[in-house]
């Protein structure tokens, strides 16, 4: 079954209603899967798919399904095709969402993913946000020439993410802009048990500060991620934060341009508060 509900319809209906339909994790993940694995639940999905567009009238369908098993990427391309079909008879997209490429030595890690196939027959093909700021620019500009030069660009959309990302020892991790800030907030009051009326007061930065991340302190503008960024230490290891903001989306609106692609999308923009504004960009 599809779980929630789109968005409500504008009362001019002058915008398409385009939802995303997301499993990208846990048991939404499984769930996929467990789908592609049967025919039958496969053309029952499509089917769900289907009549989830007919019954709120919308304008075609975003499918986020960036975890698929790669023993069924036959099965997907299949279900991708079926919908696609269905949908276009009564004049609605598809859109498929799809997972960076990655290089690797000489050939490339796509997890199973057809993108030639599936961007033949989806109206367009959106890339999943790369979380980790560190590598985005060079895995970028390596996936989109890979991407571009057996897809038509005008079929691409790159996704901005308005979330702060996270990485340390244990791999990458999201948060909002509130939450990642909150944590460069975070202070100590020194010499608490010392502190007079009308006294001096020192305030520590705990996570800004220059004894902690081996050196490299403050809130600052990390040029090779194009981002603001800030690095902090819990217990022995480092982990670095980068806060997405105008400034570092329009630095992968270049993408956009250099490569002439179909268009831009934000990412989990109605997930909460907290987001960062990227509109402006």
């Amino acid at each position: 079954s599809v779980n929630g509900a789109p968005s409500p319809r504008p009362a001019s209906d002058t915008v398409a209603l385009v939802p995303v339909v997301s499993a990208t994790t846990g048991a939404e993940k499984d769930a996929v899967n467990a789908i592609l694995a049967s025919e039958t639940a496969r053309a029952t999905h499509v089917a769900e798919l289907v009549k989830l567009v007919q019954s709120n009238r919308l304008d075609g369908l975003d499918l986020e399904y960036t975890a698929v098993d790669p023993s069924l990427s036959g099965a997907y391309l299949s279900l991708v095709t079926a919908l696609a079909e269905q949908l276009h008879k009564s004049g609605q997209t598809l859109t498929v969402t799809l997972p960076l490429p990655r290089r690797e030595g000489n050939t490339w890690n796509t997890s199973g993913y057809d993108w030639k196939e599936l961007a033949r027959v989806a109206d367009f093909v959106r890339i999943f946000p790369e979380r980790d700021q560190s590598i985005y620019r060079r895995v970028m500009r390596e996936a989109l020439s890979y991407i571009t030069g057996m897809v038509d660009p005008k079929k691409v959309i790159l996704t901005l993410s308005p979330l702060a990302s996270e990485r340390s020892e244990q791999g990458t991790r999201t948060l909002t802009a509130l939450e990642a800030l909150s944590v460069a907030a975070q202070f100590t009051v020194r010499d608490r048990d010392r502190l007079v009326a009308n006294g001096e007061v020192q305030v520590t930065a705990d996570n800004l500060n220059r004894e902690g991340a081996g050196g490299r302190a403050g809130l600052i503008w990390d040029a090779n991620a194009a981002a603001v960024s800030f690095v902090y230490q819990v217990g022995e290891s480092l982990r670095t934060v980068w806060i997405e903001n105008a400034f570092s989306a329009a630095f992968k609106l270049e993408f956009v341009q250099l490569w002439e692609l179909g268009g831009v999308a934000v990412d989990d923009a109605s997930a909460g508060e907290g987001m960062a504004n990227l509109w402006p960009a």
